[in-house]
């Protein structure tokens, strides 16, 4: 199930030299994760190992069957707040400047099926009674970032040349929160007729959490040159500096780096609305 609202707002200019625009973006889902079925009996199937070999004449297992349990979930929650101001500084140049921030917290129980050899309990010769290990797979996790971009663009000519200019600075702070939880024990699935209706109840929090912080500075620079009517040529620079920073109940540390991309490419025009890049 999923839930989503984004209101826009446009408070005012519209029409104008100067705009503001708030955009907000709420999305919610609930879900039921399925971890998979066996592949018992389909093409290429091996058993794991002699003492299970009657698994491979035993049979597909129903492809309806559901080997998770009663409290498996996927929960996530999305929200993201946008403000945008533009300023026409003449019939050619804009500057703009976007502050978005943003949280995804998402949180679930899944539940997988091992079928190996050591995961396979035989309490009887009969295939229907044996069952395999279930384990869970969990995630407790909180993203917030908060950016920051004034963004120039302008289009003019040296001679006969025609440049679209794009340029601007980027600041971005994204955090990670990963909770520790407490492990979750699950009992064995039968193979062929498994039992979902156990409920081994949702994730504890330990407090052994991992958190991690990156800061970016980011400027760049791109144009697109109209050499002629049919052929184009683009390039730019980019320059990232970034520090991260990281601790966890088992390890912490820091590191920072930076970054420099120079993309650069042409464009042959073939009819109004269709280019060839390299």
């Amino acid at each position: 199930m999923s839930v989503t609202a984004s209101p826009l707002l446009s408070l005012f200019g519209l029409g104008t030299a100067n705009r503001l625009y708030l955009n907000y973006l709420h999305v919610t889902q609930h879900n039921t994760p399925d971890g998979g079925i066996p592949t018992i009996g389909l093409p290429g199937y091996s058993a794991p190992s002699a003492g299970t070999a009657a698994l491979n004449h035993s049979g597909k297992v129903d492809t309806h069957n559901f080997y998770g349990t009663d409290s498996d979930y996927d929960d996530s929650t999305t929200d993201t707040a946008t403000m945008r101001f533009e300023h026409d500084i003449n019939d050619n140049t804009t500057i703009r400047n976007t502050t978005r921030w943003s949280r995804v917290k998402q949180d679930y129980l899944m539940t997988a099926i091992m079928g190996g050899a050591s995961n396979i309990t035989q309490p009887t010769s009969d295939v229907n009674s044996w069952t395999w290990s279930r384990t869970a797979n969990t995630k407790d996790v909180s993203n917030k970032i908060l950016t920051n971009q004034t963004n120039l663009t302008s289009t003019f000519y040296t001679g006969s040349i025609g440049h679209d200019v794009s340029t601007g600075v980027e600041f971005t702070r994204e955090t990670q929160t990963n909770y520790g939880v407490n492990p979750v024990t699950l009992p064995a699935v039968n193979i062929y007729h498994p039992d979902s209706s156990i409920h081994p109840g949702g994730l504890t929090r330990n407090g052994a959490n991992a958190n991690g912080q990156t800061d970016t500075f980011a400027i760049y620079a791109f144009d697109t040159l109209q050499i002629t009517r049919d052929f184009e040529l683009n390039g730019g620079i980019r320059l990232d500096n970034y520090h991260t920073e990281y601790d966890s109940a088992t390890a912490c540390g820091g590191s920072g780096r930076g970054a420099i991309t120079c993309p650069a490419g042409m464009a042959k025009r073939f009819s109004g609305h269709h280019r060839r890049y390299r």
